[in-house]
């Protein structure tokens, strides 16, 4: 396996979907131990548009109104469209805030765990 493939699949490790409703998703990745500092005054919107990297159920519709917009054409996740659309949907913005504090609390409570359960390491 390549380089390459591999950061995919640790990336696929720490995604997950946060259901929008009406058939919309987004596909949120646990923010890496590296980058948790920069969470420590809160989850915000703007890491909610870092951490997005899919979408499902998007339509032209979604994004421009039904007046606006074909409901029929799907539309490839950008993260200039999803910070663009997030930031006029409040209640879906705190869905994807919520969930990804979510992710994050999960797994610091895992790694926890997994610390004491662990032998203690010798020192002699």
């Amino acid at each position: 396996m390549d380089a390459a493939a591999l950061i995919a699949k640790m990336e696929a490790q720490r995604s997950s979907w946060v259901d929008l409703g009406e058939g919309r998703r987004v596909r949120i990745v646990r923010p890496k131990v590296l980058e948790m500092p920069d969470l420590a005054s809160g989850i915000r919107v703007e890491h909610a548009v870092r951490f997005a990297t899919g979408w499902d159920g998007f339509t032209e519709a979604t994004l421009l109104g039904a007046a606006h917009g074909s409901g029929d054409t799907l539309v490839p996740f950008d993260r200039a469209v999803w910070e663009a659309y997030i930031g006029d949907n409040v209640e879906e913005a705190k869905l994807v805030v919520d969930a990804l504090a979510e992710r994050v609390a999960e797994y610091l409570r895992r790694r926890e765990e997994t610390s004491k359960n662990s032998p203690p390491s010798s020192t002699s």
